[in-house]
């Protein structure tokens, strides 16, 4: 026991260190920040429009959670009940979510642009209709990248289920849908949790709104601080995401919380239908096949991409440096709480608990908040300007930010 708690005590001081120093202290700066500074003039405006858009976008996001929680039903239960090359079924599952939400839905937005007989024909039937076809297609786009997420939180359930209610759901095989009417009540609150967390990741969504057109919360909270370059603006007019990304991220610790290695070694679920094989391989085509098709298929001319390579090679160097960087951070972010809980002691597990739920809110929040935070930090901790300029900031906004998806991949693959 003593071994384990120092291996675990270990592996976790890299992960601690950096939550400490770049999640905890920013957050707390902008907090304290907030309390002093004022309201600069042009912020009472931006109030209002915010406001103003908090029905639509609640109506937009919960549309999005919903969609992505019925796609992932079959998928988690191809994933969950998998006995065989779980490994490789999880990283089929991750490759949606490695495509930017933003190019997915620039690529299928390509398809009502005003030269393709798509787009012509949604023009030619007036702006409602080419704004309702731009609205179904961001929303589309986003189910996209949500659903694999939303089924890796509903996989675990699958796999808990107990045996008698597996064979009690086998008994009910013929009757349609009857092995989800005997599992629903075990996977009651694994679609509530997906669905929480599928729809405040929406709430704060920005790239995929803004490319459509729509006004939503993250649209207008990026305008206000262009408009105001005010931190405690933005932190102020975002009260209501602070409560949903607080209540979504206890729960979802809460649930992740509850699996553990070894209890599932009495679970004998049966082996995935044909229908979750053939939706699970269907959505993988649309959020992954078709997306690069589309894309591929969209270059007229390579003129253009060898001048972009030419200008912009350095650039796109200096990018994949800055995501490898920021994955390893975000890893290690995420083992902070797994050492911490396998090391078996109850502070250390409350602690653990605790931290996750930090790293979800800051998944959940809108990502100019995580922005601000990390500006109040570099006001009061100078830093090198070298480090700003090879986008130091960048990679550990975008760490903090998916640390909370690298705990939930974590927390499926359990080693």
């Amino acid at each position: 026991m003593k071994n384990r708690f120092q291996r675990a005590a270990i592996l976790s001081v890299p992960g601690l260190s950096l939550w400490i120093i770049f999640v905890v202290l920013p957050f707390f700066l902008l907090l304290l920040e907030s309390f002093s500074a004022s309201l600069p003039a042009s912020a009472s405006s931006a109030f209002d429009r915010i406001l103003s858009s908090f029905g639509g976008t609640f109506l937009l996001s919960a549309s999005v959670a919903a969609a992505s929680v019925v796609l992932g039903l079959l998928p988690a239960r191809f994933l969950g009940c998998a006995r065989r090359r779980r490994s490789l079924l999880l990283l089929l599952f991750l490759l949606p979510l490695l495509l930017p939400r933003y190019l997915i839905a620039y690529v299928w937005l390509l398809l009502l642009s005003p030269t393709s007989p798509l787009g012509r024909f949604v023009a030619a039937r007036g702006p409602e209709a080419a704004r309702a076809a731009f609205t179904v297609t961001a929303l589309f786009s986003l189910v996209l990248w949500y659903w694999p997420l939303s089924a890796l939180i509903m996989s675990e359930a699958w796999r808990k289920t107990e045996r008698e209610v597996w064979e009690s759901a086998l008994l009910e095989r013929g009757k349609g849908f009857g092995i989800f009417r005997v599992v629903a009540p075990s996977l009651r609150r694994s679609a509530l949790t997906a669905f929480l967390v599928c729809f405040v990741l929406a709430l704060g969504e920005y790239g995929t709104f803004l490319l459509a057109g729509l006004k939503t919360v993250g649209t207008e909270l990026n305008i206000l601080y262009e408009l105001t370059g005010s931190r405690t603006a933005v932190l102020r007019a975002s009260w209501p995401l602070l409560l949903a990304a607080l209540a979504a991220a206890a729960v979802l610790s809460h649930r992740l919380g509850n699996i553990s290695p070894h209890s599932l070694t009495d679970m004998t679920p049966p082996p995935p239908s044909r229908s979750a094989r053939l939706v699970t391989l269907l959505l993988f085509g649309l959020s992954v096949v078709a997306p690069v098709v589309l894309l591929v298929f969209s270059v007229r001319d390579f003129t253009a991409l060898r001048r972009f390579w030419l200008v912009q090679g350095g650039g796109l160097a200096v990018s994949l440096t800055t995501a490898c960087v920021s994955a390893l951070l975000a890893l290690l972010l995420a083992l902070a709480p797994l050492s911490l809980a396998r090391s078996g002691g109850r502070a250390a597990v409350f602690s653990s608990r605790f931290i996750q739920a930090s790293l979800f809110f800051t998944a959940f929040v809108p990502g100019a908040l995580v922005a601000a935070s990390l500006l109040a930090f570099r006001d009061l901790v100078p830093l090198p300007r070298a480090f700003e300029e090879l986008g130091g900031l960048v990679c550990l906004g975008q760490a903090v930010r998916f640390s909370g998806v690298a705990l939930v991949v974590l927390a499926a693959a359990r080693d």
